[in-house]
Formats: C-alpha cells, sequence, structure tokens
C-alpha cells in the first residue's frame, strides 16, 4: 500500500520520476487501499497530502483494489456498529477521489461482494465483511454512503455506471484519451 506519506510512496514516486527522466512514459500511479476501519481519511490528511504530491509532479493516479475490512466472527461483524464505520469511511474515501477528481482517474473495489472476498481467508476469518455489497449481494452501509454522495454531487443527483451513453449525467467523462469534468 502506497496511499499515505510513508517511506513506500516516496520510494514510488522517485522511482517514477526516475523512470519518466529516462525517457519513459508514465500515465499514471495505482494506489491499493486494503485497509481496516481503524483508518481515517480526512482533507489535509497525509493521504490527501501524498495524492497532491503526485498532481505536484504531474502523475495522474487511481485508486485500486479498495477494502476496508472489519473484525469478525463466524463470518458476521463482531460489533454491529462496525458496519456503520466502513460506510463512514467509503464515504470518506469517495470524497477523497472527487475531490482529485479528473486527477484521480478512477476508485475501485477489491471486487464487490463480502461472498467472494480475500480477506477472511488472509486474516483466518478474523477480518473479513470489507466490500459494499454482503455474501448475499445486500447492500451494506458502505454502498448506502457511497451512493448518499454520489447523489450529493452529481447534477440531478442520480448516477450512471455507462457514461459513454449518458455524459451529461456522470462526473466526468473519458473521449479520446482526455478526462472532462462535467459540470
Amino acid at each position: 500500500n502506497n496511499e499515505d506519506m510513508g517511506s513506500k510512496s516516496s520510494r514510488v514516486l522517485e522511482l517514477i520520476k526516475w523512470v519518466r527522466s529516462q525517457g519513459a512514459t508514465i500515465h499514471g500511479v495505482g494506489m491499493q487501499w486494503h485497509i481496516r476501519i481503524s483508518r481515517t481519511v480526512n482533507p489535509g490528511d497525509q493521504h490527501y497530502q501524498n495524492a497532491q504530491r503526485l498532481i505536484d509532479n504531474d502523475f495522474d493516479f487511481m485508486v485500486t483494489e479498495l477494502d476496508v475490512a472489519i473484525p469478525i466472527n463466524a463470518g458476521n461483524p463482531r460489533d454491529p456498529n462496525d458496519l456503520e464505520r466502513q460506510g463512514r469511511l467509503y464515504r470518506a474515501l469517495l470524497k477523497y477521489a472527487l475531490h482529485f477528481s479528473p486527477r484521480c482517474r478512477a476508485l475501485i473495489t477489491w471486487g464487490f461482494t463480502d461472498r467472494y472476498g480475500w480477506v477472511p481467508a488472509f486474516y483466518n476469518n478474523t477480518e473479513g465483511a470489507a466490500l459494499p455489497i454482503d455474501w448475499n449481494y445486500q447492500p451494506k452501509p458502505a454502498y448506502m454512503q457511497m451512493q448518499e454522495e454520489l447523489a450529493r454531487v452529481l447534477p440531478d443527483g442520480i448516477y450512471r455506471l455507462a457514461p459513454k451513453s449518458q455524459p451529461d449525467k456522470c462526473l466526468s467523462t473519458y473521449v479520446n484519451g482526455n478526462i472532462s469534468r462535467v459540470q
């Protein structure tokens, strides 16, 4: 993970700057966000500073492989309030992506349903439920929080999954390699 202002993100930045100085084209940086609900993301914090540092060096970026793990017991949250905390964190991450749009080109979860998530197996079933849709394909508070945030920022409060067919209803459009923000 290279999403904050740590030594790893500094090394990544130095590497891509060097590669670019050697004549290679680098279009952007992917930042994996495999995080826990104890994480906070707020305007001006180390996550925002790191994103701004990439932009200041003329790099776009994407949030990739996003999941927010919570402590589980038998596949269920140990604390039911963790689902609300997770929802607030997903919303904060969406706000982060929108804040830096169009230089933040995507916010991508590492799957969409807990049914096929990798987190429980990796953490010996002590953490999981990391995605916006639950095991039974039902929206969790994370999904609803992101829905509410998108409704808040979109012109008519509705988002579409097909920007090419409805570009006037989406946050941005991608045409001929260029992203343009819808005002």
